[in-house]
């Protein structure tokens, strides 16, 4: 398929309307822990493709200093959702 880029500025405003059925997707992958310095135009879903973490492979559950890590830095990933 084709898409285009269009600057946020650009973008339509999505109708209030309770009966209106235009639904805005907003799409981004591998934030890699920067996604506290996304700005998201408004939208209706949002899909996250890829990966939130910088490193994440056999990390996990290796040991209870990491696991506290991965869950801090998780659930901070979650608060910005």
């Amino acid at each position: 398929g084709t898409f285009d880029r269009i600057p946020m500025s650009k973008l339509p405003p999505i109708p209030i309307e309770e009966s209106s059925s235009v639904v805005r997707y907003v799409a981004l992958s591998d934030t890699h822990l920067l996604h506290g310095d996304i700005v998201l135009p408004p939208g209706s879903v949002l899909i996250h493709c890829g990966d939130i973490l910088v490193e994440d492979r056999g990390y996990y559950g290796s040991s209870t200093s990491t696991n506290s890590k991965w869950k801090t830095l998780l659930e901070d990933f979650n608060e910005w959702l």
